[in-house]
């Protein structure tokens, strides 16, 4: 019987003790929760596992961010309904402190709908501000489907700039984005723009070129149809140039190898908003890439500023390959070259060079 009643008594006092450490632990929590947000709070936090879930499924274009950047905002909110006092006050000083980062590092800049937005203002800007020769425009270079219209959503007029050309343009002139795939009707454009770069706070910087340069730059035309504005390189002109070392010709074509390297000096203003068009093939089995390449310099003392090149890999056929130049507003001479890229072994025959 005495121990019946020992054991009794140790499982009341055991109880006893559970019952105040809960109780305990209840009063701890409600020290610094506010226990009575704690069914929003689970709600949100249901909301959270539901976007992670979602940003986790294996799709291609699922785009992650666009459901983790809401994950970080709820667990904030979380955060400061269920704690109280100076719990609240640390969360918001570290979201403070976290964007005051951000801006200062100017990592705003990178968000697509900024970007968007700055390229938008400024393109209608640069328009509004320097009338261009004609009304009508097509815009190449970039993905501005998004920005002015068309891509994979429904346009909102006949033509894919309907909208953008009448919120920003009014009646002055219209502007289309050129879209990979759809159809263009060369005829309605009196001008191009080509996306030229990012300038300060990435926005969008474009630059005018004729319809048919925007067209050869779209892919969608052949720079083989632009009429020649003069020959740098050809049979009889290859002797003009200076050479590392004496390059072999076969048929009027000059043989380029490793070892070949050769330049001519042309001024700047000549080159600039023209094509350069190397025509070339190559006689290996293997692609052997080439350099269309101008290196840009100043006078008087030939100080140089930058240079324009684009790799290309000819095929067993003569092809037109071409980059559109641009030449730095301080550049007084160019020096075209033909050569190999660096690394490359085989040998690219080069029939002509020309300016477009």
């Amino acid at each position: 019987m005495g121990r019946g009643y020992v054991q009794q008594d140790l499982s009341a006092l055991l109880g006893t003790e559970k019952s105040v450490f809960r109780a305990l632990s209840a009063e701890r929590i409600k020290s610094f929760a506010v226990w009575h947000n704690r069914w929003l709070g689970a709600g949100l936090a249901a909301v959270v596992v539901a976007l992670i879930a979602i940003a986790s499924l294996a799709w291609s274009v699922r785009q992650p961010p666009r459901f983790m950047f809401p994950v970080g905002i709820l667990v904030t909110m979380i955060w400061i309904i269920m704690l109280k006092n100076t719990w609240r006050y640390v969360a918001m000083s570290l979201i403070l402190a976290t964007n005051m980062m951000y801006f200062l590092l100017g990592s705003h800049d990178s968000y697509v709908l900024i970007s968007s937005s700055r390229a938008a203002d400024s393109l209608a800007g640069s328009l509004l501000s320097v009338m261009p020769h004609g009304s009508s425009g097509i815009v190449v270079g970039a993905d501005n489907s998004w920005i002015i219209g068309g891509g994979s959503l429904v346009d909102m007029g006949p033509r894919k700039g309907d909208t953008f050309s009448t919120v920003n343009l009014g009646a002055m002139m219209h502007i289309d984005p050129f879209i990979a795939g759809r159809p263009i009707a060369p005829e309605l454009y009196d001008f191009g723009l080509a996306f030229d770069g990012f300038g300060p706070h990435r926005t969008a910087r474009y630059r005018w070129v004729s319809v048919d340069t925007a067209l050869i730059l779209a892919g969608v035309s052949s720079v083989d149809k632009l009429p020649v504005k003069s020959v740098l390189g050809r049979s009889d002109i290859w002797t003009h140039w200076q050479w590392r070392a004496q390059p072999d010709q076969v048929e009027g074509a000059v043989k380029l190898e490793p070892s070949t390297q050769g330049w001519c000096s042309v001024p700047a203003s000549d080159l600039d908003g023209h094509w350069l068009v190397y025509r070339a093939r190559t006689k290996d089995d293997k692609q052997t890439p080439m350099r269309l390449q101008v290196n840009w310099h100043a006078k008087p003392d030939n100080r140089f500023i930058s240079s324009t090149i684009q790799v290309v890999y000819p095929n067993e056929t003569w092809y037109s390959y071409a980059t559109l130049l641009n030449a730095p507003p301080d550049a007084d001479i160019g020096y075209v070259y033909a050569k190999l890229h660096s690394g490359a072994k085989g040998m690219v025959e080069v029939q002509s060079i020309e300016l477009k």
